[in-house]
């Protein structure tokens, strides 16, 4: 520990000599350049390139540095970096960027979110799209601010790369809050892309509310976005009238589920494009009656709509959530539909089986494979390979911290689970082991131990094991089958790596979680009160 704090001292001494200047002393630096100890060598490399001095000789130093074969030599090369952070260093880094190791891509990405010069952009651009790590990436990409706009609206329009990749640029764009990063946030909110338009929903009305960011987008754009979203509402909604006239609601549950969801998400995007044409903290507060559940506050919300929304805003958001307009209406409403509207009431598996995207096109085929046979054979095909998936996410809707969870979101876990047999009496996990894993119930059930004793039994559809994944803590309890069980496993890492993709799947556990932190907190109160009154009472 010593040793290191001298090191760190002498680095730091180079530090201040290249802020300050060497002129006259030379030699304080250049001394350095062969130091035995990578820390201090690659500082005197940094000082002696940001002051201009001996330059064959640093400029050897940094390759036969960059090019170490020992790992722990190109770190100390990208802390130095870090240090010195100045933008004649740009293509020392650049060359660290370009490295096999993943730490020190890293510690280089860091170097260049301090150096901020455009000479970096595609190398950081690499690190992003394929390289990684794209945290730090991202991190680098915003501190280039507008240098980086145009590069970054590339990526986000471009449909063919990866959703995950794409859905991260709206916040870096965020961060960015310039006239070009609002422009870009502007065009996404047409995207294709559900999540996208989203994610530019929600990081263009950040920059327009913060004090000194983003003027304000046009409200003709807005109300045209407004007036698309409400429409999207209205379709799926009339999918919904159309299944729920069906005899058999078994036959609809994983469609008719799914639209469900798709409109919540709709009013995520109403709600968030009205609170930048309306009052930011009204629109909060209206949507959050609706999302509620109690019918009194959604009707204090539908009178908030009407009173405190412009007359063309209440007249489009009012219809959606009381969702009682006649298709009639819509017709006339939206005169560029009205043909898609009144299919999607008296066809509504052929509207969504010719019209709509995959996953819809998917839960369609699941509940009527003859229809999806005659009008999408490949389709059909596909689909019978991925029914094992479909049952278990039809299982995972069961569970309880899932069920805020569309099934497109579903998919995505059901795609990291393993399933596992455990015969009665053996340990499934001890307390204080690492949580490595959760573990669902499918059949059977399991015992919560500590010190031998049971304190909980689990059984079909119940998890186990979440809260070490969550929190990434030791486990508080043995967990031992109590009888012949067949567990659903999924990985921590996996789930981990998860999460960091799909922020609505961490928005839904977490309002699971939080609903039960309230019942919990309030049940608390209650017996407290209860308490009080016994006691007054004797």
């Amino acid at each position: 520990a010593a040793l290191t704090g001298c090191l760190d001292v002498l680095a730091q001494h180079l530090v201040t000599l290249a802020t300050l200047g060497a002129e006259g002393v030379p030699g304080a630096v250049t001394e350095r350049l062969e130091d035995e100890r990578p820390r201090v060598r690659a500082a005197a490399l940094c000082c002696a390139a940001r002051l201009n001095l001996a330059g064959d000789q640093t400029d050897r130093g940094f390759d036969r540095m960059a090019h170490d074969p020992d790992i722990e030599v190109r770190r100390n090369l990208a802390q130095a970096l870090l240090d010195f952070a100045h933008d004649r260093l740009a293509f020392r880094c650049a060359v660290l960027l370009r490295d096999d190791d993943e730490d020190v891509r890293t510690g280089a990405l860091r170097a260049a979110a301090a150096i901020r010069s455009a000479e970096l952009l595609e190398e950081i651009l690499q690190c992003f799209t394929v390289r990684g790590p794209r945290d730090e990436a991202g991190y680098a990409l915003s501190a280039l601010g507008d240098a980086a706009v145009p590069a970054l609206g590339g990526i986000a329009a471009d449909t063919e790369a990866p959703l995950s990749l794409r859905q991260r640029v709206p916040k870096l764009l965020a961060t960015v809050d310039t006239d070009a990063a609002g422009a870009v946030l502007e065009s996404l909110l047409s995207d294709p892309s559900e999540e996208i338009r989203f994610y530019a929903i929600r990081s263009l009305a950040r920059i327009t509310h913060e004090p000194g960011g983003y003027g304000e987008p046009s409200r003709a754009l807005l109300m045209e976005r407004i007036r698309a979203e409400v429409l999207q509402g209205h379709e799926l909604q009339s999918l919904r009238r159309g299944l729920s006239s069906r005899d058999d609601p078994q036959r609809k549950s994983l469609l008719y589920e799914e639209l469900g969801h798709r409109y919540r998400h709709v009013l995520e995007r109403v709600f968030g494009l009205a609170s930048m044409v309306e009052d930011p903290k009204m629109t909060a507060i209206i949507h959050w009656n609706l999302q509620s559940g109690d019918p009194r506050l959604k009707g204090n919300a539908v009178e908030l709509i009407d009173t405190a929304f412009s007359r063309e805003l209440s007249a489009l958001a009012v219809p959606l959530v009381e969702r009682r307009e006649r298709t009639a209406d819509l017709a006339r409403a939206f005169p560029e539909s009205g043909d898609r509207l009144r299919e999607a009431v008296q066809s509504p598996v052929a509207a969504v089986l010719e019209n709509a995207d995959r996953w819809l096109r998917v839960c369609a085929a699941v509940g009527w494979p003859d229809q999806a046979r005659r009008l999408d054979a490949d389709l059909h095909a596909e689909v019978q390979t991925m029914l094992p998936l479909i049952e278990q996410i039809l299982f995972l809707q069961s569970v309880p911290i899932f069920k805020e969870l569309s099934g497109e979101e579903l998919h995505f876990i059901a795609g990291i689970t393993e399933e596992v047999s455990v015969p009665q009496g053996e340990i499934i996990c001890q307390q204080g082991d690492p949580g490595d894993a959760m573990f669902l119930v499918l059949d059977g059930s399991v015992s919560v131990e500590v010190g031998g004793d049971e304190i909980l039994r689990l059984g079909k559809s119940e998890v186990v094991g979440e809260m070490a994944v969550l929190d990434n803590l030791p486990r508080s309890a043995d967990v031992v089958a109590a009888e012949d069980t067949e567990l659903l496993r999924i990985d921590a890492q996996s789930f981990d790596e998860l999460l960091q993709e799909k922020h609505q799947i961490v928005k839904g556990i977490f309002k699971v979680l939080s609903s039960r932190l309230r019942q919990s907190t309030a049940r608390r109160v209650t017996d407290r009160g209860m308490e009080a009154v016994q006691s007054a009472e004797s």
